[in-house]
């Protein structure tokens, strides 16, 4: 092999060397300059895949959305609405987010249109909230439509439910129409500024289940520490029964 021959294989080493260089560390370059919280890669110091480090924290990332269901309740030309909620995340509770009930007629047309902020804590799995007596133009209705946004998690350390009891719950039937009373004892050191009280009236099947036959709230405020405050719901209910075959529940959303 001639000398010149060397020569020209290594200088095209060389070559390819700086070549291969600069294609390496362009890559790197721009590889690492596309590194996001979105790029479905666990990069930048990331604990998960696009969580953690300077995204957000992986626990939040894996929220799961909060459950919703809605009933109606056809009572004297106007509708009651119950919905359910349900948090399936322990760890975190939304202490603020927007749900928007829209009900619609069978032609599609929108009869009503609820738009509210709420709360909901860790864990909770039996959150009630009662929208009363809501007008609308016809009784021929469909399904309700229930849509829950922004809600605003935070950890469970910081957003724990007040211990809140309800006692001598009573019902009197009177035409058609329920009256629910008792007492709600705040049994907390601080006051509670806002608390809903509502009350669902069933009708006991004879299997054991219960039909809703009836709902309605009131709003109690300023409940002081330790003190014990008396609520009335009166409302009317969709069909006649009687004491026998009635159950109550009582529901308290409170928050400090």
């Amino acid at each position: 092999m001639s000398k010149r021959l060397i020569k020209q294989i290594i200088y095209g080493s060389i070559f390819l060397g700086i070549i291969a260089g600069i294609f390496y560390g362009g890559f790197s370059f721009f590889s690492s300059a596309t590194a996001s919280c979105f790029d479905s890669k666990q990069n930048q110091n990331e604990d998960g895949v696009d969580c953690g480090g300077g995204c957000e924290p992986c626990a939040l990332k894996n929220i799961r959305p909060i459950a919703a269901s809605v009933e109606l309740l056809k009572v004297n030309g106007a509708v009651t609405a119950i919905i359910s909620l349900a948090n399936p995340n322990i760890t975190f509770g939304a202490d603020d987010f927007t749900y928007s009930l829209n009900i619609y007629g069978v032609d599609g047309t929108k009869l009503a249109s609820i738009s509210k902020n709420s709360f909901i804590y860790p864990a909770e799995t039996n959150r009630i909230i009662v929208e009363p007596n809501i007008k609308l133009s016809t009784d021929l209705i469909r399904k309700p439509e229930l849509v829950i946004t922004n809600p605003n998690w935070i950890p469970a350390d910081q957003f724990k439910r007040p211990v809140v009891q309800t006692r001598q719950v009573k019902a009197e039937v009177s035409n058609q129409q329920i009256t629910v009373t008792g007492l709600v004892s705040n049994l907390e050191s601080f006051g509670i500024p806002r608390s809903n009280v509502g009350a669902l009236a069933f009708r006991t099947m004879p299997d054991g289940s219960r039909q809703p036959i009836g709902a309605s709230k009131t709003l109690l405020q300023d409940i002081r520490p330790f003190e014990e405050r008396a609520f009335k719901i009166v409302f009317p209910v969709t069909e006649p029964i009687t004491s026998k075959d009635l159950s109550i529940d009582v529901v308290v959303d409170a928050r400090r």
